[in-house]
């Protein structure tokens, strides 16, 4: 683990964050406010995948194949598991704990809105509990009996960004196993939130940017397996979704950053909330992604429900080098993103996905952008990964 976990921290976890109205009353907006910074830069000073995250995406990549494997055996109608305790990756190495229980073992989801899952992180669940709001003190009691489980106290409110990603997911999973989702779940606020924990420490030094992204790759790992429903017909499973919009940060790059630090993937749904008020180098960032791993969509707003389509191409349709295909995938997005539709791009070369077609075996790790959703073939039978591959291919420009 790194050395930043073990270092010793302030005795006042608020130390360092500007005062505001946000420390007499639960108020994570005003927080914001007075404490984002729109500090972006640029994507070079990202950092690749470091070994223990590569072991780590390995067993989670073998967790959802046998979770894969075993859904397709008969179930009791409405049987959930009584029973169950803390589970992990690799104890040793994991920097944020909790697995979440595969769909089939949850309670039936309920239309019981989650709450926000950063006011843990920030006050604390001795705090939430205390409030007069039933839906702070409901939050707090469902993520206090998960930190529990694992042995971690979060009654005060977190004092490092490793903290304060533990306490928000805890609170966060928490609600997913009290049964508090719906099919289609989106998580906005993810970045502009964990930023400014992240910089705190950057700046006092028990942080480099190497375990900064650590942080949110670990994150991202556990969101990776928070999948709301099994397909298995070729249909995207419409299921978790993460917003990144303006004001961008460092950790809105670094988000987008674990399409390459943990490979592409359709679940959680990575959705950039796209305009010409982001700066330049992060749409540019944005386009070069997804030309690599077509496991981005985007949309000019964020209304719920909005319709998707998707459009595929081939790196030679947008231009002849990188640099041309980069800028001419930019101005495209401008123009699709006009109407409101929530966009996804496939850029596949036709050999690729002829080869995949006639072999889809050999080819579960492609990321493929629907018009509904976007989707992993690893999730899907061969003859689903087959009916996507001639969707995005009977499209292909």
């Amino acid at each position: 683990m790194p050395q930043s976990v073990s270092k010793p921290l302030p005795s006042d976890p608020w130390q360092g964050f500007q005062p505001g109205p946000w420390k007499v009353r639960v108020d994570v907006d005003n927080f914001l406010a007075c404490n984002r910074s729109d500090e972006s830069g640029d994507d070079s000073s990202l950092t690749g995948p470091t070994d223990r995250t590569q072991a780590l995406c390995l067993q989670a990549r073998m967790l959802l194949a046998a979770r894969q494997a075993t859904a397709c055996r008969p179930s009791v109608p409405g049987r959930v598991a009584l029973c169950w305790g803390p589970e992990y990756l690799d104890r040793r190495e994991e920097l944020i704990f909790g697995l979440p229980r595969p769909p089939g073992e949850r309670p039936n989801p309920t239309d019981i809105p989650m709450g926000d899952w950063r006011k843990v992180a920030l006050y604390g669940t001795e705090c939430l509990q205390a409030s007069f709001d039933p839906d702070n003190q409901h939050l707090a009691s469902e993520a206090q009996a998960l930190a529990m489980a694992y042995g971690l106290d979060i009654r005060r409110p977190a004092a490092s960004a490793q903290q304060a990603i533990q306490w928000a997911y805890l609170a966060f999973l928490g609600a997913i196993e009290a049964g508090k989702t719906v099919p289609a779940l989106l998580l906005v606020g993810l970045d502009g939130f964990l930023d400014i924990y992240l910089q705190r420490d950057l700046e006092r030094g028990i942080l480099i940017e190497e375990e900064a992204q650590e942080l949110i790759d670990d994150l991202c790992l556990k969101l990776r397996l928070v999948r709301t429903g099994e397909g298995d017909e070729g249909e995207p499973n419409r299921g978790l979704g993460l917003s990144v919009a303006y004001p961008i940060n460092r950790t809105s790059f670094r988000l987008v950053n674990t399409l390459y630090t943990l490979g592409p993937t359709a679940e959680p749904q990575l959705i950039v909330v796209w305009s010409a008020e982001l700066p330049a180098t992060f749409r540019r960032f944005c386009s070069e992604v997804s030309i690599d791993t077509s496991a981005l969509r985007f949309v000019g707003t964020l209304p719920l429900g909005a319709e998707g389509k998707a459009l595929s191409l081939t790196p030679e349709t947008l231009g002849e080098d990188h640099e041309a295909q980069v800028a001419s995938l930019t101005r495209l997005i401008d123009h699709e993103t006009g109407g409101g539709a929530v966009l996804g791009i496939n850029v596949y070369r036709r050999e690729l996905l002829e080869a995949a077609l006639a072999r889809p075996h050999k080819y579960g790790y492609l990321t493929v952008q629907l018009p509904p959703w976007g989707i992993d073939l690893r999730m899907l039978s061969l003859a689903g990964r087959q009916r996507a591959l001639r969707t995005v291919l009977g499209t292909l420009n």
